[in-house]
């Protein structure tokens, strides 16, 4: 039997996955990691979702840093889930080669 756990109780274990030093998670790690939990849409919409979180001033971009940010939080979001991830170099290598 597969249990299956409310949407509050995945969202409050995620929140203390990001808290590591109990210093609270940063709103906008917070908001694009759970990016691909926000809908039913297609990977790119749900990327594309947590890029314009993100970019809260509206300028259409974001910097290398922050998409470093945006692609960590997904993993680990993924990670949670149990779906395969990628290292941190991986994601490195990844903005490197859009930067």
């Amino acid at each position: 039997r597969i249990s299956i756990e409310p949407d509050y109780q995945v969202l409050e274990k995620l929140f203390t996955m990001w808290d590591r030093n109990s210093y609270g998670v940063d709103t906008l790690t917070f908001f694009a990691g759970i990016s691909p939990l926000a809908s039913i849409m297609d990977v790119n919409t749900k990327l594309q979702y947590a890029i314009e979180v993100y970019d809260y001033k509206k300028t259409g971009r974001v910097s290398r840093i922050s998409l470093v940010r945006i692609l960590q939080a997904i993993n680990e979001t993924s990670s949670y889930f149990g779906d395969k991830v990628l290292i941190p170099r991986q994601i490195v290598v990844i903005v490197d080669d859009l930067f």
